[in-house]
């Protein structure tokens, strides 16, 4: 029932319940890693001015905002079964995105990509935190669960600009350094997503 006492034996070797914070992890490390350090790469790099540069980076946010509201609305009419698919594919398409960040050889360039990716991040997270509950579809499970995603985030997004500043120092200020260690992360990520099972509802386990 739901009202059970947690088994910390069946939720610790629960693989599920560690693949989802590793994929927010590596998630935030590049979503995070990207949004504080692309302002500073675009004046280095590229030659922008600050004003340009930031109003570039702003656009992420801006897009977001409105997009968390489009993309649970499109998940929830769709109604797909096994939202780790999305996390997946979405996951693939950041690693391509990452890759390329410091990458981008102008403003309008990382402009675009900024919008690009603001939209089709808040895929993630919002999967993520309706996969969590249903890898254990008990109630007793639900806040333990969601406290252990909500660390992974937490943890991307204090790895993230940590992350960057490491590889771009030990690189000699080189940028694109950054490129194959972020992409790799997040296509690994994509990866583990499939490998998420949660328990079909009124089932005991997905088979």
């Amino acid at each position: 029932s739901d009202s059970e006492k947690v088994d910390y034996k069946k939720l610790l070797s629960n693989r599920s319940v560690w693949i989802v914070p590793i994929i927010f992890v590596v998630f935030n490390i590049g979503y995070y890693g990207i949004s504080t350090y692309m302002p500073t790469y675009l004046v280095e790099g590229v030659g922008a001015d600050p004003a340009s540069a930031n109003l570039a980076v702003s656009w992420q946010s801006l897009v977001g905002l409105p997009a968390a509201i489009v993309v649970g609305i499109l998940l929830d009419r769709t109604q797909v079964k096994n939202r780790k698919y999305i996390v997946g594919i979405v996951m693939v398409v950041l690693a391509v995105c990452y890759a390329l960040a410091f990458r981008m050889p102008s403003v309008g360039a990382a402009t675009f990509l900024m919008i690009f990716t603001g939209f089709i991040v808040t895929f993630v997270p919002v999967s993520l935190y309706t996969i969590g509950p249903d890898i254990i579809r008990k109630g007793s499970y639900a806040a333990i669960i969601l406290a252990i995603v909500t660390f992974g985030q937490n943890l991307g997004m204090t790895l993230g600009p940590l992350f960057v500043a490491y590889i771009v120092d030990g690189a000699g200020g080189d940028w694109t350094a950054c490129a194959i260690p972020m992409g790799a992360l997040a296509l690994v990520g994509g990866i583990i997503a499939f490998l998420i099972k949660v328990q079909a509802a009124g089932k005991t386990e997905e088979k």
